[in-house]
């Protein structure tokens, strides 16, 4: 089962208000511990109550669907996600914690190397979770906890995020900029199906999208250093909450970070935090041989039929008699498109009951997150995919067999 995460927001914006001192309660919404009723899924229900905001018939539809064990944690997100904003917290609560756990069992027991050999694993089948995912499950975690008036536990979840700084973030780092060693024997079988088949391989090579660079490589989240600024500070810990200040800086500096701390005698603070649109979509880029990549010298008796995308390469009978049907070699990579899902929401503000009216900031754009996770997999996942194709189209081949990529 694949599934994008549709429910997560794209945006985060927050803003502080300065007001006379006065005791808010922090579970003023509403709470349940109960996870909403089972609801047979309908995606075009799904997509219709997701629009209205309906996020308790969303939930159960999802707790209504049947998954594999490999999407447990795809699926876990999703509804942790919807119960959070449908203020079932305490069954959020519940889906995180487990989910939290299940995220860092698959990766310690599927890679002995590092934590982010897993996120980057493209062939492994259980979906693990990507970088970013281990840090928000928690930011949404220690929401929850708010909301239900239990700090304690609000703020072990905060140190959840800075001990996964620690654990993930730097391995992930490190890993992700390292290059991966495909097996030699694989790649001696892709060089002679390339020079078998007619490929031009430096334009082939061509097609491949940039090698993750350091910027691309997710290293930490404005989302989790306010969350984390504004509880220390609600904890009476100045000193990492001005850590989390000077950190937060560095990642948004549009972000008024500074007023966060700075606030009058006389006064108290209320901080304002509003999540806004969808995530946009991973997609897979894909192109073929020999419509989309410029052929070199073509084995004897070969050519191509057709034009274009579409254009297929007919090899010649082989000893035996047998005919191949005429073919195209795919090759994929990831890719991402925030532009796929229109925002709906272009800014957020509060109007005070005099009139006064403010406008929150933009925090983290969870999009980009999505995006440099995309950006560090598409070149390796290209070399894959390339070295894939080509050794199985060649093994086809071989075979008597053949089929349209």
């Amino acid at each position: 089962m694949k599934r994008v995460l549709k429910i997560f927001s794209a945006v985060l914006v927050a803003g502080v208000l300065l007001c006379s001192c006065a005791s808010v309660s922090s579970s003023a919404g509403l709470q349940s511990s109960a996870h909403p009723k089972k609801i047979r899924y309908n995606e075009k229900r799904f997509n219709s109550a997701l629009a209205k905001g309906d996020f308790t018939s969303c939930a159960g539809m999802l707790l209504g669907q049947n998954v594999s064990g490999n999407d447990v944690i795809r699926q876990n997100l999703d509804i942790a996600m919807l119960e959070h904003y449908a203020k079932a917290y305490g069954a959020s609560n519940e889906i995180c914690n487990k989910t939290d756990g299940l995220m860092h069992d698959a990766v310690t027991k599927s890679i002995t190397k590092t934590v982010a050999s897993a996120t980057l694993n493209e062939n492994a089948s259980e979906y693990t979770g990507t970088v970013y995912e281990y840090l928000y499950i928690n930011v949404f975690n220690a929401l929850n906890y708010y909301n239900q008036g239990n700090m304690e536990d609000a703020l072990v979840e905060i140190r959840k995020i800075n001990n996964k700084q620690r654990e993930y973030i730097t391995k992930y780092g490190e890993a992700a900029l390292q290059q991966v060693q495909a097996d030699t024997k694989d790649i001696t079988d892709a060089d002679y199906a390339a020079r078998f088949f007619g490929i031009n391989v430096p334009a082939l090579k061509a097609k491949s999208p940039p090698a993750a660079t350091e910027a691309d490589v997710f290293r930490d989240s404005a989302a989790a250093r306010y969350l984390s600024m504004v509880f220390m500070m609600m904890n009476g810990d100045g000193g990492n909450a001005r850590v989390d200040r000077d950190v937060l800086a560095k990642l948004n500096p549009g972000f008024d970070a500074d007023s966060e701390l700075a606030i009058p005698d006389g006064k108290g603070r209320l901080d304002v935090v509003a999540f806004s649109n969808l995530i946009g979509r991973r997609y897979e880029q894909a192109f073929y041989f020999p419509g989309d990549v410029v052929s070199g010298v073509l084995a004897a008796g070969s050519h191509i039929v057709g034009r274009g995308p579409e254009s297929l390469i007919m090899l010649p009978p082989l000893t035996d008699g047998v005919e191949i049907p005429a073919f195209r070699i795919k090759f994929v990579y990831p890719n991402y498109r925030e532009s796929a899902v229109p925002r709906k929401v272009s800014s957020v503000r509060i109007v005070m009951d005099g009139g006064a009216v403010q406008n929150l900031q933009l925090l983290e754009n969870f999009n980009d997150a999505v995006a440099m996770d995309v950006r560090v997999r598409a070149s390796k996942d290209f070399g894959r995919s390339v070295i894939r194709s080509l050794v199985k189209k060649m093994s086809a081949v071989a075979a008597g067999e053949g089929a349209l990529a």
